[in-house]
């Protein structure tokens, strides 16, 4: 580390800053700045004179005796940059210096009095955010070095300019702040190298990583790489704004972390985005386990999820998600990649839970891949068809009904008709909004004798797999308010958190589930069989004629006792 003598000017190399009281620098560059060489090099300081950044240098110097300090940092002429092993150890080393100074020195060369600080140029360069934040004593100085105020005394003014909680002004801790805090704290704020827009991050993230002049913005990505290398904030996945080009689930720029959270580290604000078991990074992507919440089906028929970044009160709900849509329409590769829905690639929780059909038994957590895959845009307007193809031995009576943003709440017996009747083939079409998918679309009420009906609902699950219900029940069971959560319900409770299975039968009360799967699904039925063919947009209902007779005939206690059941499930 070199060092000026505050009283000759010249520089002295120490092998360690351990033990030294020196005061430090923070300006911005000049045109003419003295640099290492001129400094280092110069047996007559008079030959300086004429450099526009001398008087800076000796203005400096001359403080620092006065305050008793015997030692002074400058940057522009204290780093051998014609040496890349200095410069690099310099950089790396810069936040701890400035951490380690006795006092630093804040020179506003475009401030007059105290009441224009507001407005300068210091307070939007890379490199000062850490000159603020490190040093535990900074004075500030107008550009005549007229006092102006220290630190302490502006912490008030200081945190309305930066946006920078005073506890973090005052006693910077990296260990306090979660990852989209700390890079928040940049936005706005420019250097004069692309690269250095990372590099002068580095100190608050306490890392360390080589640099390489000429990467321009990839220095960035890989600021957010080593971040996760020894991180496991998941806040590193909250901002809006410019993916990075080839892997869209990290940010181009600080300037994308914009989202400003409104609890402080007291309540816990890190630990709130810890990721307990943590993640894998390679060239394929990230591997990681998180909470998903269904959103919707875009137009290319993929599913796209909230995946749950910032959930501090789980119990309210509230917090941040980000959007990730499934690369293939199965659920046997759980492969997503990161997209931007509407302009936005983050969504407040709070918001997300307040809209119709959210249910809060449809959140699931499982280990996944984040492809390392460009963003791309995706709209969640527009709507889609699930169609159902009916085939039975014989025309039946039933009541075909379809659900509407209007009726989303409403007991099923208050849906819309679309048809009253079952030809013995018959193709339905139900029309959804793409935003809506959730849960039941549509069912069938086929009547089987005066007093039974066969209730068949149709719809997605929590994976946006096509799912089957069908139930056995009576009129009264019926007209008593039957709601589409009730079903969906039942259906949970029945699979549980099963994945691998594409069916479930609950014999106690006469309730059969199925999900989208390659092969053909059947269930037995008192010794008979539905058949249901399902994929993305299609149902194919097969009915044989024994099941219906028997069916008519049937007047038994289990089948009163079961009844019994589903107005217990169903009716909550």
């Amino acid at each position: 580390m070199w060092l000026i003598n505050t009283i000759t000017l010249k520089l002295e190399e120490f092998p360690t800053e351990a033990g030294l009281d020196y005061a430090i620098l923070s300006h911005r560059w000049g045109d003419d700045e003295v640099l290492f060489k001129d400094l280092n090099g110069s047996k007559d300081l008079n030959l300086l004179q004429n450099k526009q950044g001398f008087s800076k240098v000796k203005r400096c110097c001359e403080q620092a005796s006065r305050d008793k300090y015997s030692w002074a940092w400058v940057d522009t002429c204290c780093i051998d940059k014609s040496s890349s092993a200095e410069l690099s150890e310099a950089i790396n080393s810069m936040f701890h210096w400035y951490r380690q100074s006795s006092m630093c020195y804040a020179y506003l060369s475009d401030v007059d009095s105290l009441d224009d600080i507001g407005g300068s140029e210091w307070f939007k360069r890379g490199w000062t955010l850490q000159e603020l934040l490190a040093p535990n004593h900074v004075q500030f100085f107008g550009q005549d070095w007229t006092f102006l105020s220290d630190k302490q005394s502006l912490r008030n003014e200081l945190g309305a300019i930066t946006s920078i909680p005073e506890e973090a002004l005052l006693n910077f801790r990296s260990e306090d702040y979660c990852v989209a805090d700390k890079m928040s704290w940049a936005v706005g704020r420019q250097t004069t190298r692309e690269e250095d827009l990372a590099y002068c991050l580095m100190g608050l993230f306490d890392i360390n990583m080589p640099l390489l002049y000429g990467e321009r913005t990839k220095a960035f990505l890989r600021l957010q790489e080593m971040i996760m290398e020894y991180s496991t904030d998941l806040s590193i996945f909250l901002w809006n704004g410019q993916p990075w080009t080839e892997f869209g689930l990290l940010a181009a720029s600080p300037s994308c972390f914009c989202i400003k959270s409104p609890y402080t580290p007291w309540q816990g604000l890190r630990d709130m985005f810890s990721l307990p078991k943590g993640w894998t990074r390679n060239n394929a992507g990230v591997s990681i386990r998180l909470s998903l919440r269904p959103h919707y089906i875009d137009e290319d028929q993929k599913a796209v999820f909230v995946a749950v970044i910032h959930e501090p009160y789980r119990y309210r709900l509230s917090g941040f998600g980000i959007f990730l849509e499934r690369l293939e329409r199965s659920c046997q590769k759980n492969d997503y990649r990161r997209v931007s829905v509407d302009n936005h690639t983050t969504i407040d929780l709070a918001a997300f839970i307040r809209r119709p059909l959210y249910d809060p038994f449809s959140e699931f957590t499982t280990d996944l891949l984040i492809a390392r895959e460009p963003m791309i845009p995706s709209s969640s307007a527009g709507s889609s068809s699930f169609i159902v193809r009916w085939k039975a031995p014989e025309p039946l009576e039933a009541r075909v009904c379809q659900r509407c943003s209007d009726h989303v709440e409403a007991s099923l017996e208050h849906w819309p008709v679309i048809a009253s009747e079952l030809a013995t083939t018959r193709e339905l079409c139900f029309n959804y909004l793409r935003i809506e998918a959730k849960g039941i679309l549509g069912y069938l009420l086929v009547n089987i004798s005066d007093s039974l009906r066969l209730l068949v609902c149709f719809g997605f699950d929590v994976r946006f797999q096509p799912l089957c219900i069908v139930a056995i029940c009576d009129e009264q069971l019926y007209n008593k308010g039957i709601k589409a959560w009730n079903v969906m319900h039942a259906y949970y409770n029945m699979f549980g958190n099963r994945e691998e299975d594409t069916e479930a039968f609950d014999r106690a009360i006469s309730i059969y589930a199925a999900r989208a799967s390659d092969d053909l699904i059947e269930f037995a039925i008192f010794d008979d069989t539905i058949h249901l063919s399902l994929d993305i947009d299609t149902v194919e209902l097969h009915v044989v004629s024994r099941f219906l007779e028997e069916q008519r005939g049937r007047r038994s206690p289990h089948r009163a006792d079961t009844l019994k059941q589903q107005r217990d499930l169903f009716c909550m």
